[in-house]
């Protein structure tokens, strides 16, 4: 957690029953791994004797400061904001290192673009439940086959929705080709293994 930070500085009263989340985290920031993650790091303890709320500021390496408030943030909430954030340095570095603009910016077409899976696997998945729905229920193969049928249906138009769209490059032998290839045929579907 301190391999991200330049200072941590925790204010707090002794007597205020509001300190637990400032001792807590004093002890996670005490601990061989944390200090040894970044020995540069500087941890102040103040000790006040206000009423102000117990308080934790924590300057990450890039400069930022942030303060918590202690009397309403647990100890594990600010441990987990510093690691997201820490994660978020470490990433933004890694790409300026790289010599890679940060941040990313992606084009808003590819935001848009709907997610495809490929059509073998909603099959695959959908005959496997269905299978086991009949030897669940103990089902005759009469009655299967004729609910069979219907989940053939499906499949087809579950297997005709999570196909690629068609190719527009306007040459038949490849529109042939792709319309051959049974891999992408939604007519093959297999029968049970009595």
């Amino acid at each position: 957690m301190l391999k991200f930070l330049s200072r941590v500085r925790i204010e707090f009263n002794a007597l205020d029953p509001r300190t637990a989340s400032c001792m807590e985290f004093l002890k996670q920031c005490n601990t061989r791994k944390a200090k040894d993650s970044n020995p540069a790091c500087q941890l102040q303890v103040k000790r006040r004797t206000d009423d102000d709320p117990p308080q934790i500021t924590v300057t990450f390496l890039n400069g930022v400061e942030e303060v918590f408030d202690a009397a309403n943030t647990p100890a594990q909430t600010i441990t987990d904001i510093i690691l997201d954030k820490g994660q978020f340095l470490q990433t933004e570095q890694m790409f300026r290192q790289a010599g890679q603009p940060w941040p990313v910016i992606i084009p808003h077409q590819e935001i848009l673009q709907p997610h495809q899976p490929p059509a073998t696997k909603v099959r695959i998945v959908f005959w496997v439940v269905v299978e086991a729905f009949r030897r669940t229920v103990g089902m005759d193969e009469y009655y299967f086959s004729f609910f069979s049928q219907h989940i053939r249906k499906l499949a087809r138009t579950a297997a005709a929705a999570a196909a690629p769209p068609p190719c527009k490059s306007g040459s038949a032998n490849l529109d042939k080709a792709v319309a051959s290839d049974k891999r992408w045929s939604s007519e093959q579907v297999r029968e049970p293994v009595s």
